[in-house]
């Protein structure tokens, strides 16, 4: 069946529905999609996705190799009838920015996860989780009782930017910490402020390339250097494989502040890891359950037709993949609505699945276990400077992450 085919069985009223809600209230949106449709057709920036929120087939998808992740490799299979409005801006973007060879499948994709996969030996570990302690003992000394602070700015974001330069080989100064936090910019939904952070990151992917060029040393960007030189890999995809990283590494941060704020949204939880603080090597998976860092991951390519309980959606379709929705599905875990640092979370996809599922998901956790104990322990009683309801939420459809979080230590 041609795509002009599969159009037509499309469901209009349905093409047309905004998620726009998912900014404010996205629990309550995702509850409301699980219930409507195991895929339905959502309108974002003005073309039609198919949003896929319950736990089994977010699972599935996520492993199904036929559901592809690398839009750029995969954008001639894309049906061009998507749009529903053609008066929405999209970015215009270097595509050394957006064509990673590890959105691939395939050796190149396992090459580069291989390559990876030398950073997670114990010694490095222990290593890098020194750097975490160091770099918390810093800023925390720097941090006064009743003083405001930003937890973002001034812990959460220094914490992981250092570590992701320490993995990278590079040095942790204010350029390179610069622009690990200005890949956060590349998913808000302001299209000016997408297009700066990505000519910003290009720009500084080339520096750091010819850096490298010049001191090779014994570190991931070095050897991702060296695949390009060796011919495995384009510029671009260098350029974008760096920025990859950066992404990953301050994933962390962002869990670190959503820890934190649902742990000061919940004393009773706080004082049980305060009281048993082994728990903080365990809630992260909790933490990463109940407040995912992804209200849904940048768009998978429909290479065949997939089938969802009653529902078909064709090949040429995009799917957003609800990470959030998933993991606060009821019929996968009990009481999913409830922070609980002491239930079972086995299972839960806030890392995701399958081949892409995130390597460093160990070390991100011993990183976030170490950044909340170590704050927490040093001011037990800190308070939020805002009611929680006035919590500002980045804008979007993708990132689940505070724009900024006030506290006063105590």
């Amino acid at each position: 069946m041609s795509i002009t085919e599969h159009q037509e069985s499309i469901p209009e009223e349905l093409g047309k529905l905004p998620i726009t809600e998912l900014t404010t209230c996205p629990h309550e949106a995702f509850a409301r999609l699980r219930d409507t449709s195991p895929a339905i057709p959502v309108e974002s920036a003005g073309h039609r996705y198919w949003a896929i929120t319950r736990y089994e087939d977010v699972r599935r998808v996520l492993s199904d190799p036929s559901v592809a992740r690398d839009r750029t490799k995969h954008g001639n299979k894309v049906n061009p009838g998507r749009a529903v409005r053609t008066d929405a801006k999209h970015p215009r973007v270097p595509r050394g920015v957006r064509q990673s060879p590890f959105y691939e499948e395939g050796e190149r994709h396992q090459l580069l996860r291989n390559t990876l996969g030398t950073i997670f030996t114990p010694r490095k570990m222990a290593e890098l989780t020194r750097k975490v302690r160091d770099s918390a003992e810093e800023l925390l000394e720097t941090f006064h009782r009743g003083q405001p602070i930003d937890f973002l700015t001034d812990y959460a974001y220094p914490i992981s930017g250092k570590v992701i330069c320490a993995i990278a080989g590079i040095a942790g100064n204010e350029r390179n910490i610069r622009a690990a936090i200005d890949v956060e910019a590349l998913l808000t939904p302001v299209v000016s402020e997408v297009e700066r952070a990505a000519r910003s990151l290009a720009d500084w992917a080339a520096e750091i390339a010819d850096a490298k060029r010049q001191e090779p040393g014994d570190d991931v960007f070095t050897t991702l250097l060296r695949f390009h030189d060796e011919g495995l890999m384009t510029s671009e995809e260098l350029t974008s494989s760096y920025v990859f990283l950066l992404i990953g590494g301050m994933e962390v941060a962002i869990t670190i502040g959503n820890g934190a704020f649902t742990f000061m949204t919940h004393p009773g939880e706080l004082a049980k890891a305060l009281a048993r603080p082994e728990l903080f090597d365990t809630c992260v998976d909790e933490i990463v359950r109940y407040e995912s860092n992804f209200r849904f991951l940048s768009p998978h390519v429909v290479t065949q037709a997939l089938h969802f309980d009653g529902v078909t959606v064709p090949p040429g379709e995009l799917l957003l993949i609800s990470l959030g929705a998933a993991n606060r599905d009821p019929h996968q875990f009990d009481e999913p609505d409830t922070f609980d640092i002491t239930r079972t979370t086995t299972g839960h996809l806030g890392f995701g699945h399958g081949v892409h599922r995130c390597p460093g998901a160990q070390l991100g956790k011993a990183e976030v276990a170490v950044a909340l104990q170590m704050f927490f322990e040093r001011f037990p009683r800190t308070a939020l400077v805002d009611p929680p309801d006035q919590a500002r939420w980045q804008p979007g459809k993708f990132k689940r992450r505070l724009e900024a979080l006030p506290v006063i230590p105590l």
